[in-house]
């Protein structure tokens, strides 16, 4: 945010509009994220739970279990 502003204030000094603009967007931008997030983590925590408890489940079958590929 820091390295916006400052650019805007060097190349447009008079474009009071912009730098509002800038920094309406840093500070909203990160508060959006900010409240976003516990609900993508939670949606996260829950699939990987999910596949485990597939992969437990085949296993009490006999079967094998599917291996995770995605690199860590």
């Amino acid at each position: 945010m820091a390295v916006a502003l400052g650019c805007v204030q060097h190349w447009a000094p008079e474009s009071t509009a912009l730098l509002v603009a800038v920094k309406v967007a840093g500070f909203t931008v990160p508060a959006v994220i900010a409240a976003r997030y516990p609900e993508i983590a939670r949606r996260r925590h829950l699939a990987q739970l999910d596949s485990t408890a597939g992969s437990t489940a085949e296993a009490a079958k006999g079967e094998a279990p599917e291996k995770n590929l995605r690199p860590c």
